[in-house]
């Protein structure tokens, strides 16, 4: 007789009297927990979570990301949304791809020489995630918002472990990864995927542009060094963004 161990994936459910912060990774949540405990609302709670999942959940998101925020005003009986989408660079055309034939079911609809659509410094649309988290902010957090990154930058700067979820995705996307350097140097130290538990993930490069954020708000990712920077990148390697 074979024996085989299966595997049941479960979650408890969570009740509270004062407010609940739902993610897809716990530290994500704690970080916005942490700001509620801080005295921060639910909008601040919010932002903090957002900019903590750039963290630590690079494989679904980042602050070259985009997204929406819908909102929930109870006092007033209004809904309002937040949207910041992706936008094409100015300087993109309709030939900057070589377009090949009809792709598979996924993210695109055509495939491209080189998956240039999807993978490297020409699929790199304008982001709004941190334009759009601080506009959030800003309209209706109470907290400084240097005190609702807190949580994300430390994330960056002194890590975290590392889970099997990332660690099977780094693994599945090594070969990628390993096409730019700047990449394999975060997501392969030692030229491999980090280990599950053992290892633990830093961004201290990140850390510094939050740091940054939250000193001087959006326009110091958009503005000054760090747009500088991004843009002598792509110049390099053949992106679009100026």
């Amino acid at each position: 007789m074979v024996s085989r161990s299966r595997w049941f994936p479960d979650k408890e459910e969570v009740v509270s009297d004062n407010g609940i912060v739902a993610s897809k990774h716990p530290l994500a949540a704690e970080a916005g927990l942490e700001i509620l405990k801080q005295g921060g609302n639910a909008i601040d709670a919010a932002v903090a979570t957002g900019f903590a999942i750039c963290v630590v959940e690079p494989l679904m998101t980042c602050i070259a990301g985009v997204g929406y925020m819908v909102i929930h005003l109870a006092e007033q009986g209004k809904n309002i949304a937040i949207e910041y989408p992706p936008r094409a660079p100015k300087t993109a055309s309709s030939d900057m791809y070589k377009v090949l034939e009809p792709s598979a079911p996924g993210i695109s609809t055509y495939d491209t020489e080189g998956q240039e659509q999807i993978l490297g410094y020409k699929s790199i649309a304008v982001p709004g995630t941190v334009s759009g988290l601080c506009l959030a902010h800003k309209m209706f957090g109470t907290l400084p918002l240097a005190k609702v990154l807190e949580p994300a930058i430390s994330l960056a700067e002194e890590g975290y472990e590392v889970n099997w979820h990332l660690a099977l995705n780094i693994s599945n996307s090594m070969e990628e990864l390993q096409r730019f350097d700047a990449s394999a140097a975060v997501f392969l130290p030692n030229g491999r995927p980090p280990k599950p538990i053992q290892d633990k993930l830093v961004q201290r490069d990140l850390g510094q542009v939050l740091r940054a954020i939250a000193k001087n708000g959006p326009e110091a990712f958009y503005t000054g060094e760090i747009a500088v920077a991004i843009e002598e990148d792509m110049k390099r390697n053949g992106g679009l963004i100026t």
